[in-house]
């Protein structure tokens, strides 16, 4: 339920994020996100991280293979704690 209600976030709030390379191919970054088992190993760095008007944060992603994306912390937390984790410290 989330994913649909994030992407109308960001759909209606676009001039809000960050400027610097964030993928508007929308569906291939969900692709590409969706086939990444081990997301410790693959996300690089959490670049920034934001209130969200939704329950909890918006998560700025880059990938080792250059891809930048945007997530609900959520998902994030469950995904790569330690990226998180390394990144609030």
């Amino acid at each position: 339920e989330w994913p649909f209600v994030l992407k109308e976030y960001k759909r209606n709030n676009v001039q809000t994020e960050p400027t610097n390379n964030y993928n508007t191919d929308t569906e291939a970054v969900f692709k590409y996100t969706s086939s990444v088992i081990d997301w410790e190993s693959n996300v690089d760095c959490i670049v920034y991280v934001e209130k969200s008007k939704l329950s909890g944060l918006v998560v700025y992603v880059k990938w080792k293979n250059g891809i930048n994306s945007v997530h609900h912390s959520s998902e994030v937390y469950y995904k790569c704690p330690q990226k998180v984790f390394c990144c609030c410290c």
